[in-house]
């Protein structure tokens, strides 16, 4: 796994609203959630203020277990990722690869530490109480936007490749399988109704032979 930001491609930003965006992309799009009809509105809306189009001559396929897809225009170069949790719905939109996920903080909750690497596993195991479900929270978004970017989902064994974190907000990701760099992985935080809730997004660029 090679880490890279190529000198053409910015970091991923966190944005809450589309007035005033400047269209720099990658663009992580966060909101409280919505029906499903207004979230695919709202999507609309993020490609085609990036695309600078009239969303009316823009069409996003959604299908179950896959990425959100730009079918017309063919030309957009863009891809799309969009996930929901709890209070708080986020979307991507980026020239390369990109994941996004959204998850909740349930200090309550077990871990399931069998689908963890062992890395991961040390390291939660270092922390109790809240500290340990925010770790996880953002630790599980980082590694299902990873997969997400990948195009595989689920169907990847997440103990296959380790995500540590740099600082409070930026990660890596270590896989031996994947000959791609993530340019980018990161996350941040939003709190709705005493929930707390991780967005993570993973930016990655193919490696030519």
């Amino acid at each position: 796994m090679l880490t890279a930001k190529p000198p053409d491609i910015g970091e991923i930003h966190f944005i809450d609203e589309l007035p005033g965006w400047s269209r720099t992309l990658p663009a992580i799009l966060i909101q409280k959630a919505s029906p499903v009809e207004q979230r695919h509105a709202i999507l609309k809306e993020l490609v085609a203020r990036a695309l600078s189009l009239n969303p009316d001559l823009l069409q996003i396929e959604h299908a179950r277990d896959r990425p959100p897809i730009v079918s017309r225009p063919l030309s957009s170069g863009l891809y799309v990722s969009a996930a929901s949790r709890g209070p708080t719905t986020a979307m991507a939109v980026s020239r390369e690869p990109v994941g996004v996920d959204v998850e909740i903080v349930e200090a309550e909750s077990e871990i399931p530490w069998n689908v963890l690497h062992a890395d991961e596993v040390a390291m939660l195991q270092n922390l109790l109480g809240q500290p340990r479900a925010m770790a996880f929270a953002r630790l599980w978004s980082l590694k299902e936007a990873y997969l997400k970017s990948l195009g595989v989902g689920l169907k990847r064994e997440p103990s296959s490749f380790r995500v540590g974190f740099i600082d409070g907000e930026r990660a890596e990701i270590a896989d031996p399988v994947q000959r791609i760099a993530v340019f980018d992985a990161r996350a941040t935080w939003r709190a709705d109704g005493g929930i707390w809730t991780a967005i993570s997004a993973v930016g990655l660029v193919r490696i030519r032979s």
